[in-house]
């Protein structure tokens, strides 16, 4: 579980570090469902997003209950 909290500051700061302030270029984002990926692909994955410009990821849109299993506990 540490590892995916660890995952998902990364994604924030990758999103917060290449979005721009005033949208005034394309945003390029991706969905990405980690719970079906190995999970030794992880750093892979997000460098791969890094290499190619990512700038939001969407992700936990299909696993909701596992990042808050209960009502306000993440």
């Amino acid at each position: 579980m540490k590892k995916l909290i660890s995952f998902l500051f990364v994604l924030i700061n990758i999103s917060a570090t290449a979005q721009p302030k005033k949208f005034n270029t394309i945003l390029y984002g991706v969905a990405y469902y980690h719970e079906y990926m190995p999970y030794e692909r992880l750093d892979k994955d997000v460098q791969m997003m890094k290499d190619a410009g990512i700038s939001v990821v969407r992700l936990g849109e299909s696993s909701w209950g596992l990042f808050e299993p209960q009502e306000g506990h993440f």
